[in-house]
């Protein structure tokens, strides 16, 4: 009622409850479509408000704004919605707020429309519409980071060993991957390896295009890897292939990875993949095998359900934080899920140590106790067996999930870029 419709209609051929009677998260992606009133941002220091009721005034509302930084409140304010009539709008005059601007620090402005007054369906506060926006007028470059003592780099046949005073890493020479990352003594993981897959959805009916060209377990072919050392940096850069061991790759990965005294490592990729073998790419990144102690994940990003490229309308840019059972959305048939579109910094925890991912471009993440492997394999989720580890996935691309079981193929804006594509994430340990 909240959002001007008595009867929400979803066509979904199952029952959008799962056992317990908790709705689904379609029930959540429709309500937006629904919300009546919108914000837009008009000017770096106006909000326009648009009422879409067609019979209803928007005096019985309040406008919740909220300026964050980081994450926090820094200044908010309430104003009454009023003179707003039906299907009509009005620009609202943003004061500057009086604080003190941090060089690196990520402005969002929150906004939330909430009910003046009880209502027979509600109380006085209930949300009836929200929206959040980056306020890139006010964000300064970060300072220049200043880049620690250069790591130790040996090289030897088979593998390129760095090392400073709390980690080592190690890259073998034949997979081309990093198969060991240590720090302050202990195994963090031993394998970061690339990611093409994922469990189809309903929608993927390109899956077979999946499995002829080997996505699930490619062989690599390891064409070139150099090591050297810039700007106190060593750098890693690698020429891999990705397929079926007797046939043409489906992917060919560009790949550097530069590693700074304190173990920073910024890996930088670019895709080339067979444009005439494969429509839809799932996605492109990287997974990694962790103790399934690292169970909570904070980030900033579309939350707090799953987000996708073409499928984020229910969400909202801003912070969140979620365990990894949280993560989980639990389909009829096991498929694709739980990922978080746009993510500029994430933080995994639980385990002994802290790990961060940050992208300026925005990632895909998924935790998730399941691997993709699993999820593809079984058709009921009752059947799911965990794996043991918390699966990370950080994808520089992940194609939307909409689309083509009963219409055109994704949309091209939607999709991984096949060529050209070029991205880059931070991998910080502490």
């Amino acid at each position: 009622q909240n959002y001007g419709v008595t009867n929400i209609i979803t066509f979904d051929a199952h029952d959008p409850r799962v056992a317990n009677s908790v709705p689904l998260i379609g029930f959540e992606n429709v309500m937006p479509t629904y919300q009546m009133i919108k914000a837009l941002t008009r000017t770096e220091k106006g909000l326009r408000i648009n009422n879409e009721y067609a019979f209803l005034s928007l005096d019985k509302f309040d406008l919740q704004i909220r300026l964050l930084e980081d994450g926090q409140e820094v200044y908010g304010r309430t104003v009454s919605l009023v003179d707003i009539g039906p299907l009509s709008h009005a620009d609202l005059k943003m004061p500057d707020p009086d604080i003190k601007i941090k060089p690196g620090c990520e402005y969002l402005l929150d906004v939330t429309a909430v009910y003046a007054e009880d209502t027979p369906f509600c109380q006085a506060g209930y949300e009836a519409a929200h929206a959040s926006f980056p306020m890139l007028h006010l964000q300064k470059e970060a300072p220049v980071y200043v880049v620690p003592a250069a790591p130790a780099a040996e090289e030897s046949d088979d593998a390129y060993q760095v090392s400073g005073s709390d980690f080592s890493v190690r890259f073998s020479r034949t997979s081309g991957l990093i198969d060991q990352y240590q720090y302050q003594g202990q195994l963090l993981f031993d394998q970061l390896t690339p990611s093409f897959f994922r469990a189809p959805t309903d929608n993927d009916t390109m899956r077979g295009d999946w499995d002829r060209l080997y996505m699930r377990s490619p062989a690599v072919k390891v064409y070139e890897t150099v090591l050297t050392r810039e700007g106190g940096c060593a750098v890693i850069r690698a020429k891999t292939a990705y397929g079926r061991s007797i046939f043409a790759p489906f992917a060919r990965v560009d790949a550097e990875y530069r590693i700074d005294g304190e173990g920073r490592l910024t890996i930088t990729a670019s895709l080339d993949a067979d444009d005439e073998k494969l429509a839809v790419l799932p996605r492109f990144g990287l997974r990694l095998f962790l103790d399934k102690a690292y169970d909570t994940a904070d980030y900033r990003g579309y939350g707090p359900t799953e987000s996708y490229i073409d499928k984020h309308q229910a969400c909202w840019y801003g912070d969140h934080s979620a365990k990894i059972g949280q993560l989980y959305e639990p389909y009829l048939r096991p498929q694709e899920n739980g990922s978080h579109w746009g993510t500029k910094r994430l933080k995994v925890s639980g385990g002994r140590n802290e790990i961060v991912i940050t992208s300026a471009e925005g990632l895909s993440f998924s935790l998730s106790e399941f691997t993709q492997e699993e999820l593809a394999s079984k058709r009921h989720r009752f059947e799911l067996e965990k794996c043991g580890y918390s699966v990370l996935c950080a994808d520089f691309a992940m194609a939307g999930v909409g689309s083509n079981s009963c219409g055109p193929l994704l949309m091209e804006k939607y999709r991984v870029p096949l060529k050209g594509g070029r991205w880059s994430m931070t991998i910080e340990v502490r």
